[in-house]
């Protein structure tokens, strides 16, 4: 067989013993290539085997009949072209060799030999044998369709004459356990072209006697160099938008066969290879501009795929990074060290990550000198609460907070990923608001409002009064049934969630005189509430309230003590869909009310009119179970921890009116009342967990409640001649933070 820098073997005798070998030079003694050509010549008698083709070919032919040939010659006295046709197989016979290019001496003139392979067509190399491309004239192939060289056979690309293989669109060549030599004396060249493909599984060689061969890799062209691929020697250029493939791990080049790379399109040296590992490359890198150096970092050992060479280096460009492992326990910042490392130096002309940084992730290069070594780090950090500061609320800050105590304790929830992707910090603040119980502390707050009106709805039998100056604070005796309807809206900021809730609710109830100035009464309620957050949290709540007062009331001076208390039902529901994740979480959950109120008023007579001045002092404490949400376990259903809060408030408010007699009897009472409402706490928290998360990772968000809010009210009572009261009245609470409107209907009977 050919041996690599002695040239091939042409000729042998009758019993093919004592091989002559020609060293591929034009120079050679004229005498000798002319016997060793008639010697090579007499060999090739013609196959019955080929349809089209017969060996030495000089001129165009076709191979029209998949077959076996043997030792064929092309171009042997002028320039000749085999093609093999699509849907053919072409395959060499075992130690068989293919000539293809040749020169004659006497009138110094170089025949080409090429050989086309249509696309569906394919050319098989036979067991070690040898294919010369441009044996002692230039030599072409040309791949649309396949190209195998196999079983050890040897390719030698420039022997005595230029060289050239060019893979076509669509072309694959593959050299599978056998040997391209590319350049043994004359110049050799592989241009893969947009949409070529070239495997090699075997030695790719460019190491020649006096020269060296060139790879070019033109843009939309790949070379894959696999697990079992060696390459070594030569120049390798990869234009914009080439890739070259390389198995992670193995030697590029060798110890007198360097490789210079210059690299403009994509060299990826994380091919293939499960495992992250180190290139060692015999030779120089220069990477462009548009160049980009594919890696692999892996966040389970904070290592990745590195290029180490001892030569001077040259970067400019990207490196591309793909993380592997991602869900790994560690530190939210990793350092990869040396993914570009030499021993002699580095000249930086602008090397940047091609990942572009997200809402949460954040690629940087860092450059790092030793005393033995010139490095480029690879540094990435992860921060749910953004990585670049600012543009986040306290709520979604602690949310965020919460996802990164997680994931430095190992958890890697399904949704990350995803959150990883997002490119703004406004996409990540929309995700992270729909990550938390945004309802719940809203659900609380409506709790404590609904049994603030319910207490007040305890305070309720008016009487007619007949010729009782102070009829118009005066309580009676009656039954009461009371229609509301509560609409209270909430709005979205930095420590409270947006919401609108809607809550029809019915009570009834009963007063009874005691004697004197003194009265009882009682009553019972029954709400539902529907809440629904801007961020898909939907609350559906049942509650049943009850309430005792105690009266006293002599004169103008009206003092009430209430005490009420209420329990709730809830089913809440997360709607969750962000980027390309969605999901819904379910929980139920009880929550309780209990509250004490003193009230204290006092009328005043004022020309027809009446002024009412009004106080009131609660405590009310709102209670909340502890409860875990359901999923399709996809990790983002939480683990809510139990609240209580107690609040106190105070509620001065004056009431202006006045009583109109009504022809055919009864009395009409309009008023207006306006006051303001203060409490001694401006929110409530609800402290959580991702029920999938390490222990160690909560995280708190508030629902304000406003401290102070401006109340306002309007009604109509209609009493007839038998103290039977119809009631009609508009409230209204404003705050900063949240809006409530209530319209109800209030009969009551005297008996």
């Amino acid at each position: 067989m050919a041996q690599r820098g002695q040239g091939a073997r042409i000729c042998a005798d009758d019993s093919l013993h004592s091989p002559i070998k020609v060293v591929a030079n034009r120079r050679l003694d004229a005498a000798l290539l002319l016997g060793s050509a008639t010697c090579a010549l007499a060999l090739f008698a013609p196959s019955e085997a080929w349809a089209a083709c017969t060996s030495p070919n000089n001129t165009s032919c076709n191979v029209d009949s998949s077959t076996t040939h043997n030792n064929f010659s092309n171009a042997t006295t002028q320039p000749a072209s085999v093609t093999i046709l699509n849907g053919i197989s072409w395959t060499a016979g075992p130690s068989v060799f293919f000539y293809n290019g040749h020169y004659d001496i006497g009138s110094s003139t170089d025949y080409k030999g090429t050989l086309t392979i249509d696309s569906g067509g394919t050319y098989n190399s036979g067991a070690t044998g040898v294919f010369y491309n441009g044996f002692e004239g230039s030599g072409e192939v040309n791949v649309f369709g396949t190209f195998n060289n196999i079983s050890d056979n040897i390719f030698a690309n420039g022997i005595g004459g230029a060289g050239t293989v060019n893979i076509k669109n669509g072309g694959i060549f593959n050299n599978l356990g056998s040997t391209f030599d590319n350049n043994l004396g004359s110049s050799g060249t592989v241009v893969i072209e947009n949409g070529g493909i070239f495997n090699n599984s075997g030695v790719f060689d460019q190491t020649g006697v006096s020269t060296t061969g060139s790879l070019v890799i033109n843009g939309g062209g790949t070379f894959n160099n696999n697990a079992t691929g060696v390459f070594e020697g030569g120049t390798l250029t990869i234009d914009s938008g080439g890739t070259f493939n390389h198995y992670a791990g193995n030697l590029f080049g060798n110890d007198g066969k360097d490789v210079t790379i210059t690299n403009n399109g994509i060299f990826n040296i994380g091919y293939s290879n499960p495992a992250v590992a180190t290139t060692d490359l015999w030779g120089t890198y220069t990477q462009g501009s548009t160049g980009t150096l594919a890696i692999r970092a892996d966040f389970a050992t904070t290592t990745s795929d590195r290029l180490f060479m001892d030569e001077p280096t040259t970067v400019a460009g990207k490196v591309d990074v793909t993380s592997l492992n991602f869900g790994a326990a560690g530190p939210l910042e990793r350092t990869f060290q040396g993914i570009i490392t030499t021993s002699d130096s580095i000249t930086d002309n602008g090397l940047t990550v091609a990942n572009p940084d997200t809402a949460v992730i954040d690629y940087e290069l860092i450059r790092r000198t030793e005393e033995t070594s010139d490095n480029i780090d690879l540094r990435i950090r992860v921060n749910f609460q953004g990585v670049v500061p600012g543009g986040l609320t306290p709520n979604q800050n602690s949310v965020g907070g919460g996802l990164n105590s997680a994931f430095q304790g190992g958890a890697m929830f399904e949704f990350m990923p995803v959150l990883f992707g997002l490119a703004t910090n406004a996409e990540l603040a929309n995700a992270l608001d729909q990550l938390a119980p945004s309802g719940t502390g809203a659900s609380s707050a409506s709790m404590m409002m609904s049994g603030a009106r319910f207490a007040e709805h305890l305070v309720s039998c008016s009487a007619q009064g007949e010729s009782d100056a102070n009829a118009i604070i005066r309580e009676g005796q009656c039954v009461w049934a009371r229609a509301t309807i509560r609409h209270t809206s909430f709005d979205n900021g930095g420590r409270t969630y947006g919401a609108d809730e809607t809550a029809p609710f019915y009570s009834a109830g009963a007063q009874v005189n005691l004697g004197g100035a003194w009265r009882m009464g009682g009553g019972i309620g029954y709400e539902t509430s529907s809440l629904d957050t801007n961020f898909g949290n939907r609350i559906d709540t049942d509650r049943l309230h009850l309430g005792a007062v105690l009266k006293f009331n002599p004169g103008p001076l009206l003092l009430a003590a209430t005490v009420t208390g209420a329990f709730g039902w809830s089913d809440s529901v997360r709607n969750i869909s962000f980027g390309a994740f969605t999901d819904t979480v379910r929980a139920s959950y009880d929550s309780d009310y209990i509250s004490g109120r003193l009230t204290a008023a006092y009328l005043v007579p004022f020309q027809g009119f009446y002024l009412k001045p009004q106080v009131d002092v609660a405590y009310m404490q709102v209670s909340r179970e502890g409860y875990q949400e359901r999923d399709n376990g996809r990790d983002s259903a939480l683990k809510v921890a139990s609240s209580s809060d107690g609040v106190w408030s105070v509620i001065p408010m004056l009431e202006l009116g006045t009583q109109v007699r009504l022809n055919g009897g009864g009395i009409a009472r309009p008023f207006i009342r306006g006051g303001v409402t203060w409490r001694d706490t401006d929110h409530f928290v609800t402290t959580s967990t991702f029920l999938n998360a390490p222990d160690g990772a909560p995280f708190a968000v508030t629902s304000a409640i406003d401290d102070l809010t401006a109340d306002i009210a309007a009604g109509l009572d209609l009493i007839t001649p038998s103290n039977t009261t119809l009631r009609l009245q508009y409230d209204g609470q404003f705050g900063d933070t949240a809006r409530e409107h209530i319209g109800s209907a209030k009969l009551s009977v005297r008996y």
